[in-house]
């Protein structure tokens, strides 16, 4: 059975154009003519895309459900609010799987699920407090996990896959990486030549090459979870205690482009709510 998802959409990318700007958040709330602007979220790597309420509102003259504006620009960068609308550039190379990302979040109200980025967002969610989102949790009640329907039979949790590890590793790699950054730096002060340099190059080079190794097997050991359901610690931008349904999805990384099944879920869920089928029980 064919079934089709009656909501209104809309798709405003031709009026995006009409300005893209970044400005200090001070100046923000000033008046202005129809503009998207960029926001680094507590750092500069982070980019948050807003649409003016003025913008909104001339592009929204009736009734709505989503508003998807995807902008012509090459910068990466997304944002969305949950069950409202969601704002995507799309001349980035990430740009579709941004724009699938931002769409999670404004669809079907998901969380982020990844954690290692420096943002502005640390301990958003309160401690001892369950996440309404649906596919994130602070595993306060394992028993009664709310994804307890899609576990993998005989699943862990929470599930062990390596983090601590791999994190230590990272975190080495970083440092091999800066510390190779401040002494070619300062080889080239001290009128290093070239050849030298390369060396110096090669030194660390090598060290990064080893340590990825080292991180692909740890990642090879647990690669037998990575189409298992269960609570893996590191979601919605804490390292401990919030956890998510699987290693990959698209709300994290995927290495498929996929959805987890949790936020499948969820999507199909919405879908139904939107456009329910006669004679079904309602959302799964």
């Amino acid at each position: 059975m064919i079934k089709r998802l009656l909501m209104t959409i809309l798709l405003s990318g031709s009026l995006a154009l009409a300005a893209i700007a970044q400005v200090p958040f001070g100046d923000y709330f000033e008046d202005k003519a129809l503009r998207l602007d960029f926001f680094h979220v507590g750092d500069a790597k982070e980019e948050t895309i807003t649409p003016d309420r003025i913008f909104e509102e001339a592009l929204w003259p009736g009734s709505r459900s989503h508003l998807l504006d995807p902008f012509n620009s090459r910068r990466y960068g997304g944002g969305s609010i949950g069950f409202d609308y969601c704002v995507t550039t799309v001349d980035h190379a990430a740009s579709r799987q941004v724009f699938v990302h931002e769409f999670g979040h404004s669809f079907a109200g998901l969380a982020d699920e990844y954690y290692q980025s420096e943002i502005a967002y640390n301990d958003f969610y309160p401690k001892g407090v369950e996440p309404l989102e649906p596919n994130i949790t602070a595993l306060l009640d394992p028993a009664n996990i709310k994804w307890k329907e899609l576990l993998s039979p005989g699943i862990s949790l929470p599930t062990e896959y390596g983090k601590e590890k791999i994190e230590t590793l990272q975190a080495e790699r970083r440092k091999n990486r800066e510390a190779q950054a401040k002494a070619i730096e300062q080889a080239k002060q001290k009128g290093t030549g070239e050849a030298e340099v390369k060396k110096i190059e090669a030194k660390f080079r090598e060290a990064d090459k080893t340590l990825t190794r080292q991180i692909e097997n740890v990642r090879k050991q647990y690669e037998s979870l990575s189409d298992k359901v269960g609570a893996f610690e590191g979601a919605s931008y804490a390292s401990k205690g919030l956890f998510r349904p699987m290693m990959y999805c698209l709300m994290i990384s995927s290495p498929k482009n996929e959805f987890c099944l949790v936020c499948q879920r969820a999507i199909a869920r919405m879908i139904d709510y939107y456009a329910p089928v006669p004679g079904s029980k309602g959302l799964r």
